[in-house]
């Protein structure tokens, strides 16, 4: 997994390298999250940075890293046949790159999103890879809205388990 990031930040340095930005943004965010772990229902309220570059030719990329926490629905978790009750918390930490494109002068940017994450949920530690797709509006040169929705194959002590979330959010912007 080290070498694959490794490559990819490499060819996308590569690639935009002789290619000038627009406007660069760094972030705040906040979001609140709608998610399924393990197929069970849960709400996570997050908080983030990220850095996003607008480029001439109308190209979107960033990168951002959260941290989220909250409730599941219920306390019984069952992952590949085993099921354990534990502390009704969920944490996550997790790090996105999007790529996509910029539309009507930078105001709105929609884009994929290749993510990788960490994840404890009551005591059970998982990680994963994901992907999934984003769109962001600035409402103002500082404030902008964001939805995206990503999914992730996990690996945990217990085994293996699927998680989804769809976030909304709202990011303050610095130039």
């Amino acid at each position: 997994m080290k070498k694959l990031a490794l490559v990819a930040f490499s060819v996308s340095t590569l690639l935009l390298s002789n290619v000038s930005a627009k406007e660069t943004l760094t972030d705040i965010h906040l979001v609140g999250i709608s998610s399924t772990a393990a197929n069970i229902d849960s709400k996570e309220i997050g908080i983030g940075y990220g850095v996003s570059l607008y480029l001439d030719n109308s190209i979107f990329w960033g990168v951002s890293f959260d941290f989220s926490g909250g409730k599941l629905d219920n306390s019984e978790i069952k992952i590949d046949n085993k099921s354990t009750n534990k502390n009704d918390n969920i944490y996550t930490a997790g790090a996105d790159f999007k790529l996509g494109y910029a539309l009507f002068d930078n105001k709105l940017a929609l884009y994929g999103i290749g993510s990788g994450i960490y994840q404890s949920i009551g005591g059970i530690d998982g990680a994963g890879l994901g992907y999934g797709a984003g769109v962001d509006y600035r409402i103002t040169n500082n404030i902008a809205l964001n939805l995206e929705y990503k999914t992730y194959s996990m690996t945990s002590n217990y085994g293996d388990y699927d998680y989804d979330r769809v976030s909304s959010g709202i990011k303050y912007n610095f130039k």
